[in-house]
């Protein structure tokens, strides 16, 4: 079985303050991509990646459908800065490998 694996890096920003992909991945997720809300399908789908983001420690393993809905919603994402480690957010999320899982994973 295979998984992407995304790791969840910890940056530091030039003004000294921690830039954590853990945290911006749980706005993404949370942010209605739109003002129309959040229909219940995408939320249950949603919540799965959340469950998956609080227990990962390091790095965390998403199905293929999981990786692109965070990466459809990076891309849409209206953020609200011009930033280096957002750009570095984006195209590691976008280059996250795919491994082979094995049982001991």
């Amino acid at each position: 079985m295979k998984a992407i694996k995304f790791e969840l890096k910890e940056l530091e920003t030039k003004e000294g303050k921690n830039f954590r992909y853990r945290d911006v991945l749980e706005v993404i997720v949370k942010t209605p991509q739109d003002k129309q809300g959040i229909l219940i399908a995408e939320m249950r789908s949603l919540i799965k990646i959340l469950d998956k983001l609080e227990a990962a420690n390091g790095s965390m393993l998403l199905s293929s459908d999981e990786w692109n809905i965070l990466k459809s919603r990076a891309g849409v994402f209206p953020w609200g800065m011009v930033s280096r480690e957002i750009v570095q957010f984006v195209d590691d999320l976008e280059g996250a490998k795919e491994i082979e899982l094995t049982e001991a994973s």
